[in-house]
């Protein structure tokens, strides 16, 4: 019995230090667990402070490596030569050149991975693929800043960033990035279609369309109008497009205090309250004479024809190589035909321009015209003017550096045309151009603005126009973004954008139609210039036919077409035939409207209204109406076309001739005389084809028809009538 108990509780004790083991195991692993989980998360606790850290850095440099270009006036050399600039496209590649801040404050190169440190990209045009600045550098306007921020756990090499970034999150580089991308662009003077500092002598006034940004640098003045202008928008596109409206005022657009017509005015949106203060350009005339191949001495009378010039009626001469012409006091500018070539004429006094000045070529051809201490003068003529060109009158001499009608010109002007500008205007003032009544807010004299600007000037310019005279470098957006996704990868360095190609749509005119002048509504995919008449033509058979465009730029354009003969009209737009913002031609290739048929020639006749018939003799009582019509049954709105009319039976009596009246005929005396039944008229015109009338019914009355006629003789019984024997047989 006493071994049996031994052998019981040897057996329970063996079974409570199992127990104890196990539990112990078990309480192990579970601390184990436990130490297991408190690392990772005081390691994804690390990941996510340096997470912080290296986005709070991207930022800040961001700021810092905007804040030195802000204070360039032209290159982005500021960006290139920055410290931790990088040439490649990713920050994996092994020229990636990684920096961070000091102690106080300064760039200074990073050695250990575990540093937060970041690195600099630029996109912009005048790059290589590698990201190397060319020579054309100075030409971008526009461009990307990316920032590229990490911080490492471990020291390591450039494979191993390539290796992070491709692979999972828990990878042994163990790195955390942040990235931002900041997009800028340059503040040209000559990207407004006005850059003035002040227009406190004119206003916008109804009928005024200003198609383009906008600025004025007077502090607490604003633009004024007076009526409906459309300012710094353009109405022909849906949705309108808005453009910039910058001032140093707190109100941008406002009426006129001495206007009582402020109607619905067209204003755009994007209006920028206090912008800031740019300096106006300063040219120099000792500049532009050291570049010309000499010096014109006033009086100096240019007329410009083509790619020559003459001066003071002299010799026709070619437009020189450096592409300036310089005249020392005064100038008077007109032009005979259309300039060819890229000109830029200076002078030291007022600038007198005297008629249209317009380029041959809205791709190839620029003008500038710079009074460097004087006016430039548009005079007034009683016709509309176009002038494409820069204006450029920066002078900051009170009573100088304005674009203008003079008073003496205006004085003599009793009529209003338009003032066509395409390009733009940079001066100290922008003058009076016309005379506005303020009851209504209509130009009654003199002209009316009609501005749109010329977009190849935010990317280039006439020859030593504006092109070393720059504003500031402003940002236009900046953005936080996944440093290796797909397509943010890196930075493509040689270009900011992707450019498309112009494109075109033709609304066109009901087809067939009787008339020879045809409107068609072309309508491209953006604002474009250069479009000419002679880019259009006709691919079908309608001859002789002549195009017409009211103007050269827009989006929207009403093309007239006119023929002198039918046939098929298949317009075509020549390819590359116009230009866009971006110096890109279009469209790609020609571009075919769907066809138009003419018939305006009368083939036929054709019945308007029947006649209908009544008694005989009848006037019927519904007159018949005739018409010409083309081979498709339309109407043909001739004058003058002699139509005759026959009966199938009985007289017809009356007007039997008539002529037509736009294209009408119509028979209001016709008389027709015959024995009951049904009749038709037939309507003839020489050389087209007849036309017959439904069936005319025509009836006779009983009282229509003649009897015998009787005659009574009363007599005597003994009076012999000859031939008669009274009382007996003869």
């Amino acid at each position: 019995m006493q071994t049996t108990s031994r052998i019981k509780r040897d057996r329970q004790s063996g079974q409570a230090m199992m127990f104890t083991i196990v539990a112990l195991a078990v309480t192990s692993a579970i601390g184990l667990v436990a130490i297991t989980a408190v690392i990772r998360s005081l390691a994804t606790e690390g990941k996510l402070q340096r997470q912080a850290v290296v986005e709070r850095l991207a930022e800040s440099a961001s700021e810092e490596v905007f804040g030195r270009l802000a204070k360039s006036v032209s290159s982005l050399s500021a960006i290139t030569s920055h410290p931790g600039y990088s040439t490649g496209t990713d920050v994996g590649t092994a020229s990636s050149v990684w920096v961070r801040y000091g102690t106080d404050g300064q760039v200074v190169t990073c050695t250990l991975g575990t540093q937060a440190c970041f690195t600099v990209r630029l996109a912009a045009h005048g790059f290589t693929t590698a990201g190397v600045a060319t020579a054309d550098i100075d030409m971008a306007t526009s461009a990307v800043i990316q920032v590229t921020a990490r911080q490492c756990r471990d020291t390591i090499s450039s494979a191993q960033v390539v290796a992070r970034s491709a692979s999972s999150s828990d990878s042994k580089a163990s790195c955390v990035y942040a990235r931002r991308q900041t997009t800028i662009r340059s503040r040209l003077f000559s990207d407004h279609v006005v850059w003035v500092n002040t227009m406190a002598n004119t206003k916008f006034a109804t009928s005024d369309s200003i198609a383009g940004s906008i600025h004025l640098g007077t502090s607490n003045e604003s633009f004024t109008y007076c009526g409906t202008p459309t300012i710094a928008k353009d109405t022909s596109v849906t949705p309108n497009v808005s453009y910039r409206i910058e001032t140093l005022a707190s109100t941008a657009v406002a009426a006129a205090t001495s206007c009582t017509s402020t109607g619905s005015q067209v204003v755009s949106a994007s209006t920028t309250a206090s912008s800031d203060a740019l300096a106006l350009p300063v040219v120099s005339a000792t500049d532009y004479a050291s570049i010309a191949n000499a010096t014109i001495t006033s009086p100096a009378a240019i007329v410009l024809s083509g790619s020559n010039y003459t001066l003071n009626g002299g010799s026709s001469t070619a437009i020189p190589s450096s592409g300036v012409l310089y005249v020392s006091g005064p100038a008077t500018i007109s032009q005979t035909t259309s300039l060819t070539g890229k000109l830029t004429i200076a002078a030291s006094g007022d600038v007198a321009i005297t008629s249209s000045l317009q380029l041959t070529s809205q791709v190839d051809d620029m003008l500038s015209i710079v009074s460097t201490a004087g006016n430039i003068n548009i005079g007034f003529s009683a016709a509309s003017r176009t002038i494409e060109a820069l204006l450029l009158a920066p002078s900051l001499t009170a009573g100088q550096g304005i674009v203008q009608t003079t008073s003496a010109s205006l004085s003599s002007a009793t009529t209003t045309y338009p003032l066509y500008l395409y390009g733009a205007i940079v001066a100290r003032e922008l003058g009076a151009l016309g005379t506005i009544t303020e009851l209504t807010g209509a130009t009654t004299a003199g002209y009316s603005k009609s501005f749109t600007y010329d977009p190849r000037l935010s990317t280039s310019q006439p020859p030593y126009a504006l092109s070393q005279v720059r504003g500031r470098w402003i940002r236009l957006a900046a953005t936080t973004v996944s440093p290796f996704t797909p397509g943010v990868s890196g930075i493509a360095t040689t270009t900011t954008a992707v450019n498309t190609a112009p494109t075109v749509s033709f609304s066109v005119p009901t087809t067939p139609t009787v008339s020879t002048t045809l409107s068609y509504t072309v309508t491209f995919s953006e604002r474009i210039s250069s479009l000419a008449s002679s880019d259009f033509s006709n691919t079908g058979t309608a001859s002789s036919c002549v195009f017409s465009i009211p103007n050269s730029y827009g989006i929207t354009f009403t093309l007239t077409v006119v023929c002198t003969s039918d046939g098929t009209v298949i317009v075509r737009l020549a390819a590359s035939s116009v230009i866009d913002n971006l110096g890109l031609t279009g469209p790609s290739s020609e571009s075919i409207a769907s066809t138009v048929t003419i018939a305006s020639v009368p083939t036929a006749l054709a019945v308007v209204t029947q006649p209908v018939g009544g008694e005989s003799p009848t006037t019927f009582s519904t007159d018949a109406k005739i018409k010409l019509v083309n081979s498709t049954g339309d109407l043909v709105t001739t004058t003058g076309t002699t139509i005759t009319v026959t009966a199938s039976g009985g007289t017809l009596t009356g007007t039997t001739s008539m002529t037509t009246t736009s294209g009408y005929a119509e028979f209001t005396n016709l008389t027709l005389t015959a024995v009951t039944g049904t009749y038709t008229l037939t309507f003839a015109s020489s050389g087209l084809t007849s036309v017959t009338s439904a069936s005319v019914t025509i009836t006779v009355t009983a009282a229509a028809v003649t009897a015998p006629t009787s005659t009574c003789v009363t007599t005597s019984a003994t009076t012999a009538l000859s031939g008669i024997s009274v009382g007996g047989l003869a």
